[in-house]
């Protein structure tokens, strides 16, 4: 008898019963960790981030404040500012807009990207959009703990779903749906797709449902077996 057949044939079988009862954890403490994600954000709800470009206007103003640029260039810079300003706030109006009609998952929220630091150590006053883009104070979430993030990924306008610490959630949660804005030079191009942040959000209400009822079927079916 060839022992060593014998002996790599048994390595293999105990090699493969090992990846697999990991992939099966695996899998396992990832259902998990996307039911408790659905779960919470039917609770409390989904909290986007809006564009604010911070570091893009903190640029714009050390050109602004510059020795060496001219007056003249610093009126144009100044007034692209503008520009850029007024659109932005549309686009995210129309943001705001689309998923107030279409997103009925869950309760949702607005608030500036660059104040997500300050909202993960727990600030929920003075924070939240309202649908003109108004810090409003009467904003209050009910399970202020109990939320998942909305977030725009680069400059794609992929808006992906992350976890409170601004981590991409991973499958099966359906964290991402892409925004089809397809830019211009500029802001200007991005506040003409209305119909495609409708859509967007609808989808995600939608692929939210089916997911959260999936969990809900899940845990009833283990609870009456066990």
């Amino acid at each position: 008898m060839n022992y060593r057949f014998v002996y790599l044939l048994l390595f293999s079988s105990l090699f493969f019963a090992c990846k697999s009862a990991e992939k099966l954890a695996q899998e396992k403490l990832a259902w998990e960790e996307a039911a408790t994600a659905i779960k919470e954000i039917k609770k409390g709800g989904l909290v986007v981030l809006i564009p604010s470009h911070k570091e893009k206007f903190k640029a714009i103003d050390r050109l602004l404040a510059s020795k060496d640029v001219s007056e003249k260039r610093k009126k144009e810079i100044q007034e692209n500012k503008d520009r850029d300003i007024l659109s932005i706030k549309e686009y995210s109006k129309k943001m705001i807009g689309a998923f107030r009609e279409q997103y009925k998952f869950s309760s949702i929220y607005f608030i500036a990207d660059s104040s997500f630091n300050e909202f993960k150590a727990g600030k929920r006053e003075k924070i939240f959009f309202n649908d003109s883009m108004q810090i409003d104070n009467s904003i209050k979430m009910d399970y202020p703990n109990s939320y998942r993030l909305g977030i725009r990924l680069g400059s794609d306008q992929i808006i992906v779903i992350r976890d409170k610490n601004g981590q991409l959630m991973k499958d099966p949660f359906p964290w991402r749906h892409t925004y089809y804005f397809w830019m211009g030079i500029g802001f200007n191009a991005w506040v003409d797709n209305i119909e495609a942040m409708k859509n967007d959000a609808g989808r995600f209400s939608r692929r939210f449902n089916k997911f959260y009822r999936s969990v809900m079927e899940k845990e009833t079916n283990i609870r009456l077996n066990q």
